[in-house]
């Protein structure tokens, strides 16, 4: 592949046609561009500021589709975590992309003493990242000690975007090993009919 002339030099090649369309490339430009914009301290996050974000993001070398999809699809989590999650102007950014030995957290937020930490995925809550949560706000409950008041676990998935709060107090909230129950629909044993 060639590269087109005018295109910026600092822009990182576009990977493969079969990552392009992973939902890992575009996790990771969602969170790449929801850092720029807390980092530039951006309380209303327009779409013009998300699409801006998105846009410092994107690797070079992608076709006009594959910016498109990446884009539009990145503009509308940026604006749900925006509208819905943003705990601004009440908490304080403290840190973007902490790591504390393996359990990284995304956003880490102060408020008078408190420590919180913000977990971000792309995707539905499940038991992984439930799983990850638990074990992040165990890590960093060590870490901060008293003031951390625990993992703020933030799904953006358009339909709906959901939190779940994980308590800082180590085997309290999820359950990480016991299954959840599925539930049935109707009776487990078939029931006889009234008047039969």
């Amino acid at each position: 592949m060639t590269s087109q002339p005018g295109w910026a030099s600092t822009r990182s090649p576009a990977p493969a046609l079969v990552a392009v369309w992973s939902p890992r490339l575009a996790s990771t430009l969602v969170h790449q561009a929801l850092r720029l914009i807390v980092e530039a301290d951006r309380h209303a996050c327009t779409a013009t500021a998300a699409a801006e974000a998105m846009e410092a993001v994107m690797p070079g070398g992608l076709a006009t589709t594959h910016r498109l999809m990446l884009s539009q699809r990145g503009i509308a989590r940026l604006l749900i975590w925006s509208r819905r999650f943003d705990p601004r102007p009440n908490w304080t950014l403290r840190a973007t992309d902490l790591q504390a030995t393996s359990a990284a957290v995304d956003l880490l937020w102060t408020r008078a003493g408190e420590i919180r930490a913000d977990h971000i995925i792309s995707g539905p809550l499940g038991t992984a990242s439930r799983r990850e949560a638990r074990r992040v706000a165990d890590v960093h409950a060590a870490a901060f000690g008293a003031a951390f008041t625990g993992v703020r676990l933030i799904s953006l998935t358009p339909a709906p975007p959901k939190q779940e709060i994980v308590p800082a107090v180590p085997g309290a909230g999820i359950p990480v090993s016991t299954p959840q129950p599925r539930l049935r629909r109707g009776p487990a044993t078939p029931q006889p009919r009234a008047g039969s």
